[in-house]
């Protein structure tokens, strides 16, 4: 990420026996499907409730941090004028870190053009404090950046959302029906390869060699639609990748182009760019993760299976929510698309069957955008996956006239942190009660 990268049906799924040679504290298959999903997965109800252990020595891989870029120096942690305020803010994240084992918490919480408070607490790496400058990967967000790109062509008559997929991309099961709008909303009907145990096991074997899309198509063509498309909600994360796909093919121009043309810049995301490899220009915030079952640095392990083929993206605290804000407000899109941004079909499709256990419960008080989630009045998305866990969520001004209010958050996992858990998502959604006591979000959010 997701958003990411968290599904309510998770925390209720049976666990899986692990792949043979990996020795998991907990089923390979839900900690995998826990680690990228949007907001509908994150639920901190799913800790696993670890006691405390004394910090091991992490075993890590090399990699250069990388040398600072200008825009990540820009970053720089602030008090707003109530510093009464701020510092409740900071005492929720300090005393969520401390409670669940989180090795780093970087926030930023903004009301209109108003800073709040942008912050830090804990370490990179022992002995080496976060940097709110640090950058890391951002996951699902990028979905969102996908949806509005997807939406604002649209808009200017260049791309048809509801036309069949096979327009583009042959050999899709269901391509005919398919559309692009089923797939940024989760409602293809596609599996998603992250439950399943032989790609588990490939991924944990080597994680630090990306999938191609080949590989990953294979495993998901091989299984029959979990529905038939736009009748139900399942996450997919080879729907996104498609979905990049159809965009390239539709436009003729590179996936990262597009989205760096019609968001990144547009937002001033001056330090989130595209990275094709795990080299990219630091500070670099150091992720770690027990999915293996040994606590170990986890920033080289490769992040691209989780998102759309050459749609890798780094970025730091303060270009996070200021990517909250402009995703969850609209202002990059006219009213007509920002409404199918948050709600592209029925609010209610979402129903677990027979056929589709996997199947997300939605309503209109939570449910999936065209990659986002919709939380109450909140606009969302919580990337999770190997080691690192972030949000950023939005909240519109309740009147014309009214300031939004944005939040960001990332952290990493200590030895006895649960990286199947969004800790993130735990901090915003009390960040939220504390500001918006009048726009709570959903019980199952945080």
């Amino acid at each position: 990420m997701p958003a990411e990268d968290s599904e309510l049906h998770e925390c209720r799924r049976a666990a899986t026996k692990p792949p043979a040679g990996w020795h998991l504290r907990r089923s390979s298959v839900s900690r995998l499907v826990a680690m990228v999903m949007v907001v509908l997965l994150a639920g901190a109800a799913c800790s696993s409730g670890k006691a405390d252990e004394s910090r091991p020595e992490p075993s890590t891989d090399e990699r250069d941090t990388g040398t600072a870029v200008s825009a990540t120096n820009d970053c720089r942690p602030s008090v707003g004028e109530d510093s009464e305020l701020a510092g409740q803010i900071v005492g929720i994240a300090e005393s969520y870190l401390a409670d669940n084992d989180l090795r780093s918490v970087i926030l930023s919480v903004t009301r209109g053009d108003e800073n709040l408070v942008t912050a830090v607490m804990g370490e990179s790496i022992d002995g080496v404090p976060a940097e709110t400058s640090m950058r890391f990967y951002n996951g699902a967000v990028v979905f969102s950046y996908l949806g509005t790109a997807m939406l604002a062509l649209a808009e200017d008559g260049e791309f048809d959302i509801d036309a069949p997929i096979d327009t583009w991309v042959e050999g899709v099961p269901g391509g005919d029906e398919i559309t692009p709008r089923m797939l940024m909303a989760s409602m293809s009907g596609l599996v998603d390869f992250v439950t399943m145990e032989s790609w588990i096991e490939e991924l944990y074997e080597n994680p630090f060699t990306p999938f191609t899309t080949d590989e990953l198509e294979a495993l998901v063509f091989a299984e029959p639609l979990a529905f038939e498309p736009g009748t139900n909600v399942a996450y997919s994360h080879l729907g996104f990748r498609l979905a990049g796909e159809v965009l390239e093919a539709a436009t003729g121009r590179p996936l990262p182009e597009l989205l760096d043309e019609l968001v990144v810049e547009p937002l001033g995301l001056d330090a989130t760019e595209f990275t094709e490899t795990v080299q990219f220009d630091g500070p670099v915030l150091r992720t770690y993760t027990d999915e293996r079952g040994v606590y170990e640095e986890s920033t080289g392990w490769s992040p691209d299976w989780g998102v759309p083929a050459g749609a890798t993206q780094v970025t730091n605290i303060c270009d996070l929510v200021r990517s909250a804000a402009g995703i969850g407000s609209g202002e990059l899109l006219g009213p007509e698309a920002m409404e199918t941004l948050l709600t592209p079909g029925d609010a209610d499709l979402g129903t677990p069957t027979d056929q589709c256990p996997q199947c997300i419960p939605t309503d209109d008080t939570l449910h999936l955008g065209m990659g986002v989630s919709v939380a109450g009045d909140w606009v969302i998305q919580t990337p999770l996956f190997t080691g690192i866990a972030a949000v950023q969520a939005y909240l519109p001004p309740a009147d014309p006239d009214g300031e939004g209010l944005a939040i960001a958050v990332a952290n990493t996992y200590g030895p006895s942190g649960d990286v199947g858990v969004n800790g993130s998502t735990a901090i915003m959604a009390q960040i939220a009660e504390l500001l918006a006591p009048a726009s709570p979000l959903p019980p199952q959010i945080g």
